[in-house]
């Protein structure tokens, strides 16, 4: 019949296809994991979009400039706040991001 269907015609492509919805499956959403290793403040933006992304992050301010560290982590603990992110520490200066489950 052409790209038009009639009134009479029902055709959903679609049908046979399991409906899935990415947010609910956290699991899905958080398979790959960002490591970041700032050096100053300045690159914090691109730590905290990956966070709003709904990525793992793993955080390394080892190589930080020391005055920075402090606050990359206030930062990004407020974002994970309000993203309800779980944080754990997994050694010395070294951050790891995920989703709250």
């Amino acid at each position: 019949m052409g790209w038009w269907k009639s009134k009479n015609q029902t055709t959903d492509d679609t049908a046979s296809l399991p409906a899935t919805n990415l947010y609910d499956n956290k699991d899905a959403a958080m398979e790959l994991i960002k490591e970041f290793t700032p050096k100053t403040y300045e690159e914090v933006e691109l730590i905290a979009n990956a966070l709003v992304a709904r990525k793992s992050v793993k955080l390394n301010l080892q190589n930080t400039i020391i005055g920075d560290r402090r606050r990359i982590i206030d930062f990004l603990c407020g974002i994970a706040y309000v993203l309800d992110l779980d944080i754990k520490k997994n050694g010395v200066d070294i951050y790891e991001f995920k989703l709250n489950k």
